[in-house]
């Protein structure tokens, strides 16, 4: 992931570092004893090792909130989201910023016991059918295991935090609107029902997640942020993060058309007990 995009995602002063690594060369590959087998000496055979990644980040404290984390962007997502700024990582089509996973654990072994944390952020992690191997391998080597993900595939989370449990220690999940207005932002027909779908499978996994909204200002005057909110305290969520918007092009940050501070206020008194805007 370039700086630029990073910065138009969470803003000029929530990124570090950078790096986009080439691929490794035969002769660096030769160089690793066995790049690809774990602490346990056993292989993870069903990732191929030229598997292509978006990109990687190997500083981030704003990824997991109180963690420093590294964050690997995979590619591919079934949403298209019409305020996206990561479009580059919507499908698989390669690109010159392309990381290899071979690489990843590479540079992750380096950095054994700077990092807290990996993080797969994307496009949308659960799209890549190699998740729970990239998730296990970087367990292994003593990381814990964050991801973002949007609930575009409830049946694959449901999998990843109930047949694999324990294996992700903590879920971002984003809340992209209420339900009514969700296919206008996805342009998904159905979308609200699996974000509704993976936020109650999220909720019955017992792990630590965080749920955020970024205030998308085509759907998000005062009244939709009071109905999406209903929904959320009907399920008694009690913890939100709003995240102001940026224009993907410029990372302009762009003031809701309310006053979102008195809103806040006004949803700490129906019941949000924590409720953080960034």
């Amino acid at each position: 992931m370039t700086a630029k995009e990073h910065l138009a995602r969470y803003g000029r002063a929530s990124w570090a570092i950078t790096a986009l690594l080439p691929h490794l060369t035969t002769a660096s590959k030769a160089n690793l004893p066995n790049a690809y087998t774990l602490k346990n000496h056993q292989v993870m055979p069903n990732i191929p090792s030229g598997y292509a990644l978006g990109g990687v980040q190997f500083f981030s404290t704003v990824d997991w909130p109180d963690h420093i984390a590294a964050t690997v962007f995979v590619k591919g997502c079934p949403w298209r989201c019409s305020y996206c700024h990561n479009t580059h990582l919507l499908t698989s089509t390669p690109s010159p910023d392309d990381v290899s996973w071979l690489t990843v654990v590479e540079k992750l072994r380096e950095r054994s016991g700077f990092l807290d944390a990996v993080v797969f952020s994307g496009g949308e992690p659960l799209a890549s059918p190699y998740l729970a191997e990239m998730a296990q391998t970087v367990k292994d080597m003593g990381y814990l295991v964050g991801l973002h993900t949007n609930g575009a595939e409830p049946a694959k989370f449901h999998d990843l935090l109930h047949l694999k449990s324990g294996l992700i220690d903590w879920v971002g999940l984003d809340i992209k609107a209420p339900a009514s207005h969700y296919d206008e932002i996805t342009h998904i027909k159905g979308s609200g029902s699996a974000a509704q779908s993976s936020l109650t499978i999220l909720k019955d996994a017992r792990i630590d997640y965080e749920l955020r909204t970024t205030l998308y200002p085509e759907i998000f005057d005062r009244e939709a942020l009071f109905t999406l909110a209903e929904e959320l305290l009907s399920l008694e969520e009690k913890s939100w993060v709003l995240q102001k918007y940026r224009e993907a092009e410029s990372s302009r940050e762009v003031a809701p058309s309310f006053d979102l501070e008195a809103a806040r206020k006004h949803l700490q008194l129906q019941g949000f007990k924590t409720l953080i805007i960034r």
